[in-house]
């Protein structure tokens, strides 16, 4: 038994069909329990950072984009994150609608397991700046400007040079993450508690150039080649460029988030469901 939770933000995905429904029910369930509680959307960085200092936990409603947009506030004031799925795969919100007011009141009430989830920190530099670029939960994302052609760029882990790849973009992924972009280019899935980094070429043009698995101790640094303009994303949250003469540095935060799971939850379980594994005869 957890210590109970005395204070909730709700951060709900206003733009969901079933988001004034579900913001009505558990606010009525929350008042219901003698638990304040404070409703906002996820667009709005500062105003969740602010929500979630004064809360004991956070509830998010909505698919894992809802969720991730929380992660920052959620890890820097240290506050336990509970996901409730109302999109289409959720990996990160393992709690349906319909259980939602079953699962709240457990994590009111200390009822909940602890999982915590390793977070990458990026940083770009370049023309005699650096800019902190925020926390990934997922993964940091290196990709092209526009559709029609290739992006060349090298990559070192610590300070020995990988190789330089000529290829859509990179996927650098926590074990969280494993399941997200990482995995739809052909990633390899890794178990949350794994202390390693995944990297993941994007549709490279050497076939030969494959995922990779390094330990969660390393420094990850890309540099574009001459003459190449690359986008990098974190967690999907925001974008920024990153010219030829600028550096993307990526490596273990010293934040961790703690994700609120259902008691009974198991990791395997959740792959079986979400990716259908069944087994077949071939």
């Amino acid at each position: 038994m957890r210590q109970e939770i005395r204070s909730l933000a709700l951060v709900v995905n206003g733009r969901h069909p079933e988001a004034g429904r579900a913001r009505e029910r558990l606010a009525h369930h929350v008042a219901g329990l003698g638990v304040p509680m404070e409703c906002l959307g996820p667009e709005d960085p500062e105003r969740l950072a602010d929500v979630a200092s004064r809360a004991e936990g956070i509830v998010v409603a909505g698919g894992d984009g809802t969720l991730l947009a929380a992660v920052p506030a959620a890890a820097i004031a240290g506050r336990p994150l509970l996901g409730i799925n109302m999109g289409s795969l959720g990996f990160l919100t393992p709690v349906v609608l319909a259980e939602a007011e079953e699962a709240v009141t457990a994590f009111v009430r200390g009822d909940w397991v602890a999982a915590q989830r390793s977070l990458l920190r990026a940083e770009s530099s370049g023309g005699g700046g650096r800019a902190d670029l925020g926390l990934a939960l997922n993964e940091v994302t290196v990709g092209r400007r526009g559709v029609s052609r290739l992006v060349r760029f090298r990559v070192w882990v610590d300070d020995e040079l990988v190789t330089s790849y000529s290829a859509d973009g990179l996927v650098i992924a926590t074990p969280t993450g494993s399941t997200a972009y990482s995995l739809s280019s052909h990633g390899p899935v890794l178990t949350p508690d794994a202390p390693v980094i995944g990297l993941t070429p994007i549709c490279p043009h050497t076939l030969s150039n494959r995922p990779l698995v390094v330990s969660d101790r390393s420094r990850i640094r890309l540099r574009p080649e001459p003459g190449q303009d690359l986008v990098v994303s974190v967690d999907g949250r925001r974008e920024e460029a990153l010219s030829g003469d600028g550096e993307l540095c990526v490596a273990l935060a010293p934040e961790r988030l703690t994700l609120a799971l259902p008691r009974g939850f198991g990791f395997f379980e959740l792959l079986r469901n979400k990716l259908n594994w069944r087994g077949s005869n071939l």
